[in-house]
């Protein structure tokens, strides 16, 4: 869907961030970007939206980014918006401002697409309940917290249901209640989503790949496993979640079973209980 090819990227001081590299978006990925570095991190959110001249302007890039063969920033903004989604972690920025209700504001983007109002009542109603903020519903966006903004500005993306949802540091503003709200939604998404997050292991049970940026290259895990196999292979540098590393540390003195391969906690924690049991 979204194809990167041999894409460089450079600060203002031509120094590189990114440098020559390439993977491939598909329509149906589930994608957690790392980086020790956050803003690189959502330097690649910007360029796979198709933003990144637009917010970052003294910086430099080669290379080709193309959206299901089109070149992205070949796209007119209106419309690549729609198909390519991204939701900074600044939700101001998405924010109208020219509706005085949250309920309005999430409306927006249906109302300019020309859907019913029936429709559109149904839909808001839905995601509303779904992010469980029903009570924001009639409440100013200018009035609210800094984390409500940021699940106000998440429903009027994924209402609009993008191709592709790109999730920037989507955690900061997110209690656990709302974090597990989120999975709930994203885990139906029909298109797909790229989440990059300083807090991988938020994301653990519902990322399939992972694109780790280490100084200015990228590399690419297919799957938990390749993950895991690159951080035991010192390929990548990234701490384990909790519950890995004290299922192997209890393995030092049990005899247990291959360490599973998977990030999620359940299977580890089953056989870190039956020890204690």
């Amino acid at each position: 869907m979204i194809e990167i090819q041999n894409f460089s990227c450079f600060d203002e001081s031509a120094k590189p961030i990114l440098d020559n590299v390439s993977f491939t978006i598909h329509a149906d990925d589930r994608v957690c970007i790392l980086s020790d570095n956050q803003e690189h991190a959502t330097i690649v959110c910007h360029a796979l939206a198709g933003t990144l001249k637009r917010t970052y302007p003294a910086h430099t890039t080669n290379g080709e980014i193309t959206f299901k063969g089109n070149p992205v920033h070949t796209i007119e903004s209106h419309h690549r918006s729609e198909l390519i989604a991204y939701v900074p972690p600044n939700s101001d920025l998405l924010i109208s401002g020219v509706k005085e209700t949250v309920f309005g504001e999430i409306a927006l983007s249906l109302e300019l697409a020309g859907e019913k109002p029936s429709a559109i009542r149904d839909k808001v109603s839905d995601i509303l309940r779904k992010l469980t903020i029903e009570k924001l519903a009639g409440r100013d966006p200018d009035e609210l917290s800094g984390g409500e903004r940021h699940k106000v500005a998440l429903a009027s993306m994924i209402i609009r249901k993008p191709d592709i949802l790109i999730l920037d540091n989507p955690t900061m503003f997110l209690d656990i209640t709302g974090l597990n709200n989120l999975l709930t939604i994203l885990r139906h998404y029909d298109g797909a989503i790229v989440i990059a997050d300083p807090n991988p292991y938020a994301w653990a049970s519902f990322a399939k790949r992972f694109i780790v940026i280490k100084q200015n290259e990228i590399r690419v895990a297919e799957s938990p496993e390749d993950y895991i196999r690159a951080i035991n292979s010192g390929e990548i540098t990234s701490e384990l979640p909790a519950w890995i590393a004290l299922y192997r540390l209890i393995q030092q003195t049990h005899r247990l079973d291959e360490i599973p391969h998977t990030l999620s906690g359940k299977p580890y924690i089953r056989k870190i209980a039956g020890v204690l049991e």
